[in-house]
């Protein structure tokens, strides 16, 4: 656990202390296909498609930073593929509503290119959530209306 501390330690100093850090050639969230999307209901599982700028074997990470501020690492991965779809491996258990803001980063360790890059997308509530809610709302607004004084 030490030895992961350290590595990952060095892997972030190394990106963002190293001068010659690039981008990815594009990042953005996606639904599983890779079609872009930036506002998921909170029962979808996000993803990030990212695209490496160049072939050959790397180290890609991510950290999701949840709506309440909360970091979540990815648990990285070696991958020879240029292009990915990724996403956080326990969504379903610290999914919450709000804006994420998703970092991730590339390392390859043949010639020591690094990169990063970050996305955001929205987490809203179901659709039978809000319409749960605002029939209840209803209720409770106009159950006591006929009581009121405001006909009087």
């Amino acid at each position: 656990m030490k030895l992961l501390l350290k590595t990952l330690a060095v892997i972030f100093f190394i990106l963002y202390v190293s001068p010659c850090m690039s981008a990815f050639e594009y990042l953005y969230t996606s639904d599983i296909s890779g079609n872009p999307k930036s506002e998921f209901s909170i029962g979808e599982t996000p993803y990030i498609h990212l695209k490496l700028p160049r072939d050959g074997s790397a180290f890609i990470a991510s950290w999701w930073l949840s709506p309440g501020i909360v970091s979540y690492f990815d648990g990285g991965r070696v991958s020879a593929q240029r292009e990915l779809i990724i996403s956080i491996s326990d969504w379903s258990n610290i999914r919450e509503t709000g804006r994420w803001n998703v970092n991730a980063l590339y390392f390859f360790p043949d010639n020591g290119d690094t990169g990063s890059g970050t996305v955001f997308f929205d987490a809203v509530p179901e659709i039978s959530t809000i319409i749960s809610f605002l029939a209840c709302l209803f209720l409770l607004v106009f159950k006591n209306f006929p009581r009121s004084n405001i006909l009087l």
